[in-house]
């Protein structure tokens, strides 16, 4: 995980006496930019990440409340502890409430929110079971939502009791929300007896400030066309938007966030439809920030895989995080704030709090608390020169990307990208700010090969979301595919080949695999600049090798912005020599 930099990062801190010869030159040469405005920011992020155990609430008073289930079922009780020093210190663990012994497994909630009138609620899945023939006995098959609430800061609690949504099973509980009208919504997505798209996602009610609550009248309905057991509209997360009406976000199997809308506070709600943000089958969380910013957190990643017959993906390697500042009109940001590594196979199902001060939050994650910035979201232009290694490149499953010495600058190093065994993938993956309009710049160098006849192409493409670096098979028996081998998996395309050509990718298809060459030719051992100037809105990018423009690639697949660079070999039999890249450097608008 990204987090996982962070314990690297205070060590490298600790020791800045020891370098600061060398800090002064990294922070003179991290400004300086070449294309003129402002000094751009190394490729850094200033993120800081703990180890974190159960929910978090920040309360009327500022304060912040640390919670969660213990004990076995029929006997569990809240445990929570307080900190009025944003998580420097905690007060000793207490007791909060009992949950009712004729109750399910009641786990630890952690949708957990403070109202405007002082209480604190905090919900969470009481979970029964499911019958003798498991799923497909539905009417034994119960899951509920459990709410406890608090009117005096915390010092005595509700009874715990279940949310009425009308039906008998749901999944997960992943926000609530009050509105303006000083309802409580609890947005849910309950198993039907559809044989497609089998959950419906709808919302539990108060009008009472937590005292009683009822299924909304309304609900969305996300007809994926499979029948996998998560199949339909799952677990959704909503906000209310400064013109009253609540948007919704659902997770689904089609390869994006559903949204649909509510103009009577949650009551009713509009026909679901694919929102802009690409996602995998995974859940999101959304937070309206202080100064009415609106961020969202989810899993931007896409490898479709055959599950059941039914093309969908359950990647979860990354978490990214957006921002909006006109009310989700429009988003920026796009960055990573957590990866998997080899401790975490998956980071996902958010959870998100505002930080005191109001210009940060935190997001809680397969057990890490990460504290961040919004500024760091805003940042619309990066440096990468290695120095932290590989740190912001993502390497997942593949052989052949590393650091070598600088062939021509002492104490610095280059990324090389070879591909060593031809069986296992070699590639990697950046990301940058996200924007519909921006412009890449990298420095490479092509190594000759001794073996000439080994030497395959180098492909680069520029996209949105995160994916695997090889697909597995889309139909049973079938042969693996590679990076961009579905129909978004990159939006502008292009490929060095063996002879140092550049060819771009004209295909809008499956595949994608047909190329028109260009007149440009790398020469080996040289260093060369290719350059990516992106732009969205017209459908276009602009191809320049050494500041020459060679071709006007096409959009191959939609997409509202840019903010992921991958490159890959292709190489069937071994490549030893392969490409350096010296630098890169993004500059995103807005």
């Amino acid at each position: 995980m990204v987090c996982d930099q962070y314990s690297r990062m205070r060590q490298w801190h600790t020791r800045l006496q020891e370098h600061l010869p060398l800090l002064i030159l990294m922070l003179v040469w991290s400004g300086v930019d070449v294309r003129g405005g402002a000094p751009p920011r190394v490729a850094a992020p200033p993120l800081t990440g703990d180890a974190f155990r159960g929910a978090l609430v920040r309360l009327p008073d500022d304060r912040l409340l640390n919670w969660w289930s213990s004990g076995k079922r029929g006997g569990q009780h809240a445990v929570g502890r307080y900190s009025d020093d944003e998580g420097a210190s905690w007060t000793p663990e207490q007791k909060l409430f009992a949950f009712p012994p004729d109750r399910g497994d009641c786990g630890t909630g952690y949708v957990s929110i403070s109202d405007r009138s002082g209480g604190i609620h905090l919900f969470g899945l009481d979970y029964v079971g499911t019958g003798p023939a498991g799923f497909d006995d539905w009417e034994n098959s119960k899951s509920y939502i459990y709410h406890a609430m608090s009117r005096d800061q915390g010092r005595t609690w509700s009874r715990p009791q279940r949310c009425d949504f009308g039906f008998l099973y749901t999944g997960a509980v992943n926000a609530a929300i009050q509105t303006r009208s000083g309802r409580l919504l609890v947005p849910l997505s309950y198993y039907s007896q559809r044989k497609t798209g089998k959950f419906v996602s709808k919302l539990s009610l108060s009008d009472d400030r937590g005292k009683t609550w009822r299924p909304s009248k309304g609900e969305c309905v996300v007809d994926s066309g499979g029948h996998l057991l998560e199949s339909g509209a799952c677990e959704p997360i909503c906000v209310e938007l400064s013109d009253g009406r609540i948007w919704m976000l659902m997770r689904t199997q089609t390869g994006y966030q559903h949204e649909a809308f509510s103009q009577d506070d949650g009551e009713t709600w509009s026909q679901s439809r694919p929102s802009r943000f690409v996602s995998s089958n995974s859940p999101g969380a959304l937070l309206r920030m202080r100064n009415g910013v609106l961020v969202l957190v989810w899993n931007n990643c896409m490898s479709p895989t055959n599950e059941g017959e039914v093309l969908t993906s359950y990647d979860r390697q990354v978490l990214s995080a957006a921002f909006s500042e006109d009310d989700g009109k429009t988003w920026y940001g796009y960055r990573e704030i957590a990866r998997i590594n080899e401790r975490v196979r998956a980071v996902s199902y958010p959870f998100l709090i505002p930080a005191k001060g109001g210009d940060s939050f935190v997001c809680l994650t397969a057990g890490e608390k990460i504290h961040v910035p919004i500024e760091w979201l805003q940042q619309k232009h990066v440096v990468e020169r290695f120095e932290l290694g590989l740190e912001h490149w993502v390497t997942l499953g593949c052989e052949g990307v590393d650091l070598v010495p600088h062939p021509d600058r002492p104490n610095r190093r280059a990324m090389r990208i070879r591909k060593p065994k031809a069986d296992v993938p070699s590639g990697a993956s950046f990301n940058f700010p996200f924007a519909q309009r921006g412009r890449l710049a990298m420095r490479v160098k092509l190594k000759p090969e001794a073996r000439r006849q080994n030497r395959q192409h180098c492909y680069f493409c520029l996209t949105d979301f995160f994916s695997l670096p090889r697909l597995p098979a889309f139909v049973p028996g079938g042969e693996p595919g590679g990076w961009g081998t579905f129909p978004e998996g990159g939006r502008f395309k292009f490929r060095i080949g063996p002879d140092g050509s550049l060819s771009i990718a004209m295909t809008r298809g499956l595949f994608q695999d047909e190329y028109r060459p260009t007149t440009a030719l790398l020469t080996f051992d040289k260093w060369h600049v290719i350059a990516l100037e992106w732009d969205c809105i017209a459908g276009n990018c602009r191809l320049l090798l050494d500041d020459e423009q060679v071709a006007v690639m096409n959009q191959l697949s939609r997409a509202p912005g840019i903010c992921y660079l991958r490159t890959w070999m292709s190489a069937q039999a071994p490549e030893f020599a392969g490409l350096l890249i010296d630098s890169l450097e993004t500059h995103v608008g807005r």
